[in-house]
C-alpha cells in the first residue's frame, strides 16, 4: 500500500482519493510525509463523522479526534481536501463491513477491511476508472470539512466576510488581536514599498481593521494569551498572523505602544493571559470561536522548510462547540485574574523598556 502512494505521489500530477475513517494513523501520517516532498499532490479524503455527542472510550470527542488526525495533512503543504458525512460511528464500528476502506491512485484501486486483514487490489484500467466514478458520486451527498485559505488577499476577504454578529467571542493566540489597536497609518509605514499589489492589500487592510474595532468595540471579545507571546512580539517586532513577507517588524517604540493600546482600549476581563504559558507553542496557532462559528490559523510548510499561516475555516457544527467549550474552559480554570494579567503586562513592559 505505502509503495502505491509513493509512487503516485511522484506523478506531476499526483492524485490519491481515500475512502476510509481518520483513525488509520499509519497511512494519515505516511500520506502527511509525502505531501512535504510533493507540494503538488492532491489528496482528496472522505470519511465519518459522529452524529452523536457520545464519547470514545478515552473520554474524547470523536468529531474533534478527527480534526486532530488529519490536521498534519492540512499542514504538510499539499493539496488535500477533506469531506465528511455523518453517521453513529460507535454503532457503525460493529457491524459487518466487506472492504469498507478504499484507496484510489491512478494506477491502482485497493480495498481492504478495517483490520487491513484482507484486501482486494485492481490494477488494470477499466477497474481503477470504475472506482473513481464510484468516489466522484460521493461528492453529492458529503460537506467539506473546512476551507482551506492560503494566500494574504484571500485571508483578508475571508476575515472582512466573517459575522462577528455574535457576542461571547473567544480569541486564542500567543498575543492578544493588535489588529483591534493598530493605528491604520501603521498599514503605509510598516507594508513593504515592493508589496505586489500593495494599494489593493492597502485598502483591504483599512476595511478590515476599521471593521474590527467596531465590531470588538461592540462586543468585547476575550483574548486568550500567554506571556512568551508578548515577550516574543517585543523582541522580534513580529505578529504571528501577520505574514512575514507582507510587512517589515515594528519599531521597538511601536512595539511598547501597541501593547499599551491594547490594555486601554480593552476592558481588564477581556485580557486573559494563560498561567506558566501553557499550550504555547513557539509557531504560532490561533483559534477563534463564538457559540455558533470559528476558524484556525495554522501554520503550514512551503519549499524553502519554512512556515506561513494558513486560514481553516471550521464548519463541521459539534467542532465549533467543542472549541468553544475548550476555550471557555481554559478562560475559567488556567488563565491569571484580571489584576494579574495587568500587573504581569506592566512589568514585561518595564523590564524590556529598562533592557533597550
Amino acid at each position: 500500500m505505502f509503495e502505491i502512494l509513493a509512487q503516485e505521489a511522484q506523478e506531476e500530477q499526483g492524485k490519491i482519493q481515500i475512502f476510509m475513517d481518520p483513525d488509520f494513523s499509519s497511512i494519515i501520517d505516511y500520506l502527511a510525509s509525502l505531501g512535504c516532498r510533493n507540494h503538488s499532490l492532491q489528496i482528496e479524503h472522505i470519511f465519518c463523522m459522529d452524529n452523536t455527542q457520545q464519547l470514545m472510550d478515552n473520554g474524547q470527542n470523536y468529531n474533534l479526534y478527527c480534526l486532530e488526525q488529519i490536521l498534519p495533512l492540512y499542514t504538510c503543504g499539499c493539496l488535500y481536501n477533506a469531506y465528511y458525512f455523518y453517521d453513529t460511528m460507535f454503532t457503525r464500528k460493529n457491524t459487518l463491513e466487506i472492504f469498507s476502506v478504499m484507496l484510489i491512485t491512478s494506477r491502482y484501486a485497493l480495498l481492504f477491511t478495517r483490520d487491513r486483514s484482507q484486501g482486494i487490489l485492481f490494477g488494470n484500467r477499466a477497474s481503477v476508472q470504475l472506482y473513481r466514478n464510484i468516489f466522484g458520486r460521493f461528492y453529492p451527498s458529503v460537506s467539506s470539512f473546512a476551507d482551506k485559505v492560503t494566500d494574504v488577499i484571500s485571508q483578508i476577504q475571508r476575515l472582512i466576510s466573517f459575522d462577528f454578529g455574535e457576542k461571547d467571542i473567544y480569541i486564542f493566540q500567543p498575543l492578544p488581536c493588535l489588529t483591534y489597536c493598530l493605528p491604520e497609518e501603521f498599514l503605509d509605514r510598516y507594508l513593504y514599498p515592493d508589496l505586489p499589489g500593495r494599494e489593493h492589500v492597502l485598502g483591504m487592510l483599512s476595511d478590515f481593521i476599521r471593521r474590527t474595532k467596531d465590531s470588538f468595540s461592540e462586543r468585547r471579545p476575550y483574548f486568550l494569551f500567554t506571556e512568551q507571546g508578548v515577550l516574543d512580539f517585543l523582541e522580534t517586532g513580529r505578529v504571528p498572523d501577520y505574514p512575514d513577507y507582507v510587512y517589515a517588524p515594528f519599531s521597538i517604540r511601536d512595539r511598547m505602544f501597541l501593547i499599551q493600546e491594547i490594555m486601554k482600549k480593552c476592558l481588564p476581563q477581556q485580557l486573559c493571559m494563560l498561567k506558566k504559558n501553557y499550550f504555547y507553542s513557539n509557531r504560532s496557532i490561533s483559534i477563534f470561536s463564538s457559540p455558533h462559528s470559528g476558524y484556525l490559523f495554522l501554520p503550514v510548510c512551503n519549499e524553502a522548510d519554512s512556515c506561513e499561516q494558513i486560514y481553516l475555516d471550521i464548519t463541521e457544527s459539534h467542532l465549533v462547540s467543542s472549541f468553544y467549550d475548550f476555550l471557555l474552559y481554559l478562560k475559567e480554570n488556567f488563565c491569571y485574574s484580571p489584576d494579574e494579567t495587568g500587573k504581569v503586562l506592566r512589568r514585561i513592559l518595564q523590564e524590556f523598556h529598562t533592557r533597550v
